[in-house]
């Protein structure tokens, strides 16, 4: 099947495995929960291609594998899952058409596995950008924006929504805004967080330069803006909740 809005199947790319330190899985722990901000530290991280893991004194914690995947259309439903629990459950969104849309678009995003490929592989995190012009024919783009706009109305002052406003409906002449997409569980470890914004932006740069692309869907790779909600704790989360 080709991608939505695309003349055919999805390119493919190079992926890699990542080893990081995760919490050890306990009979009484709770089900992993999931954190939509990317605010993360970069701290010992190990790439499947070189030698020798982490070294982790704390029995608490165990050495895990991660693959950084392409997303694949038989990744629907875990990636449906990510969606409809994450930071946007806030809004009136076309899930399952989003998912569509996010198993895809093979060129662009990561989804991070565990025992990819083997009996217990789970989907623990995703970020990939969407271009709401490229997709403007489906019905989530203006979900999102009705969204995004509805929370500026309520906490932004008047010359920041006109901006996003102006921004949504691509008043520009030259105006490609990616929607950020970014969901992962809580308990993901966060070394994995940096070379999983390192391979979206070497996706874009790619998918841009690439021939496996076709020439009439690199423009809409050529990102000018990104929009996207991450969630906010503390003593802020009741404003963020507005």
């Amino acid at each position: 099947a080709g991608r939505p809005g695309g003349g055919g199947p999805a390119p493919m790319k190079r992926r890699r495995r990542c080893g990081a330190a995760a919490p050890a899985a306990h009979p009484d722990a709770e089900a992993p929960r999931q954190q939509g901000d990317d605010e993360a530290d970069a701290g010992a991280f190990t790439d499947g291609k070189e030698e020798g893991d982490a070294e982790i004194a704390d029995d608490s914690f165990q050495d895990i594998d991660f693959d950084f995947c392409d997303p694949d259309e038989s990744d629907y439903h875990s990636v449906a899952e990510l969606l409809k629990s994450g930071t946007w459950e806030f809004a009136d969104i076309n899930f399952s058409e989003l998912t569509d849309t996010v198993v895809g678009q093979g060129n662009i995003g990561t989804l991070i596995k565990s025992d990819a490929g083997g009996d217990n592989e789970a989907v623990c995190g995703l970020l990939t950008s969407l271009n709401l012009r490229q997709f403007a024919h489906l019905s989530w783009p203006g979900a999102v924006s009705n969204a995004l706009l509805a929370k500026a109305e309520k906490h932004a002052d008047a010359n920041v929504r006109e901006k996003l406003r102006s921004l949504l409906e691509q008043r520009g002449e030259r105006c490609e805004v990616g929607l950020l997409l970014s969901e992962r569980f809580a308990n993901l470890p966060p070394q994995l967080v940096p070379p999983l914004h390192r391979a979206l932006q070497d996706d874009i740069e790619w998918s841009c330069t690439t021939p496996e692309c076709p020439a009439d869907e690199r423009p809409f790779y050529g990102f000018t803006h990104f929009v996207g909600v991450v969630r906010c704790g503390g003593a802020q989360a009741s404003a963020a909740d507005g």
